[in-house]
């Protein structure tokens, strides 16, 4: 009985020094200077071209343009490849990512104030905590048509209900997803004691998945950053 109840303490006790450890090389990597969002070659686009091809017909379909690949290059992270088509006007960005042979999806627009909507399939996006201005629905497992309409519905959403004005970034693709990565590290950093929240994170990151934003109960003081 005593080995057992041994084991009961130990091996959860184990499990969250891995997330804390784990947790702590990868935000640290992902706010080091030496972190860098690479351009692909044609070649290497060439090389995933199969794995994004229903995202470059989804793209084609809704009058989205070609806007580049790229490869997040982070210390203590793993590599991902971007592929990105972007609206003419001020419709969203898709991203799709190929993490392992794995493809995800995140539809993002912009607006005033450096508020965006993320509208995102994979799981892992809903880990830390959103930062003011940066409004996000996970919806894993949800079609690209979905996801679409589910970004639609949250677009028009903080449009009318919190008015929020849509307003085109037109810096480079690379520049903003390199933007994001920092932005997302500062403020996982900015809590006291983080790495030891990360496990706490990482326990009740379904609980932040699968929510629609017209469901979420977002108030424009919740979203606006201040000035």
């Amino acid at each position: 009985m005593t080995d057992l109840l041994y084991l009961l303490l130990i091996v959860p006790l184990f499990f969250a020094g891995l997330i804390v450890i784990a947790s702590w090389l990868s935000v640290r990597g992902l706010g080091s200077p030496d972190g860098r969002i690479a351009t692909l070659d044609q070649g290497e686009v060439n090389g995933i071209a199969g794995l994004a091809a229903a995202h470059a017909r989804f793209a084609d379909a809704h009058g989205l343009e070609w806007s580049g690949a790229f490869r997040s290059e982070f210390p203590n992270n793993p590599r991902i490849v971007c592929c990105t088509w972007r609206s003419r006007g001020t419709g969203p960005i898709l991203v799709a990512y190929v993490v392992n042979a794995q493809v995800y999806s995140d539809l993002v627009s912009t607006y005033a104030n450096s508020c965006t909507l993320t509208t995102g399939s994979a799981p892992g996006g809903a880990l830390f905590p959103t930062r003011r201005g940066k409004v996000r629905q996970i919806l894993p497992g949800r079609s690209l048509t979905e996801l679409w309409l589910a970004h639609a519905e949250a677009d028009q959403h903080l449009r009318s209900e919190l008015r929020l004005l849509p307003r085109r970034d037109d810096r480079p693709i690379d520049e903003l997803l390199l933007e994001s990565v920092h932005g997302v590290a500062a403020h996982v950093r900015s809590y006291p004691l983080w790495p030891l929240l990360c496990v706490w994170w990482y326990l009740t990151q379904r609980l932040r998945t699968g929510t629609p934003v017209v469901k979420q109960g977002l108030k424009a003081e919740d979203v606006v950053p201040t000035r």
